[in-house]
């Protein structure tokens, strides 16, 4: 039996298309985790800030380098898992660009010297860029999310009155959890 060469470019088409939703799955998988885990820690910090103002900075603190820990965490987990343990190493570029996200954000928070409301506007729109831009290689989903993420901080920032904060913990931490959750599909 023989193979046309226009059947056999629909099956090697078929097979990468396959093979990109496969790695678009296994890489939600992966983050979804993430997601979840900042997701709370938006939750929380959020409500801190609206029911704990006084303490806020501090339990926001303490929530950012409990997340730190924790993704560290996940990722050596993670990376522990899918390697053979005597070739496990850190890719340097991961934490090299977490660490120069952060930086660029803190930068522009300090040169801008942002209300307190932009500046808790600034974060999740921020973290959505990097979503939007990080779902190009990955795949739409992660688009979607931060487009969603993007357009209730926003919605909240001009319409949520003096319980933004509290629209911050269920539009920007709940919009996580979900986007996590949804991810695990």
């Amino acid at each position: 039996m023989t193979v046309k060469p226009e059947e056999a470019g629909a099956l090697l088409a078929d097979i990468a298309g396959v093979e990109r939703r496969a790695r678009a799955f296994l890489t939600y998988n992966r983050i979804s985790d993430s997601i979840l885990l900042w997701g709370a820690i938006w939750f929380a910090g959020n409500c801190a800030t609206h029911f704990l103002a006084p303490w806020s900075g501090w339990i926001w603190i303490g929530l950012d380098l409990f997340g730190l820990a924790a993704s560290v965490a996940m990722a050596m987990g993670a990376r522990h898992r899918d390697t053979d343990a005597s070739t496990a190493h850190i890719n340097w570029r991961i934490p090299a660009v977490v660490l120069c996200f952060f930086a660029f954000g803190s930068l522009w928070l300090h040169l801008g010297q942002f209300s307190w409301r932009a500046e808790a506007a600034f974060w999740p729109t921020f973290f959505s860029f990097a979503m939007i831009l990080f779902g190009l290689w990955v795949g739409r989903a992660l688009i979607a999310a931060g487009v969603t993420l993007a357009a209730l901080t926003l919605a909240g920032y001009w319409l949520s009155g003096s319980y933004y904060d509290l629209w911050m913990a269920i539009g920007g931490g709940g919009t996580l959890i979900g986007i996590g959750l949804w991810l695990r599909r």
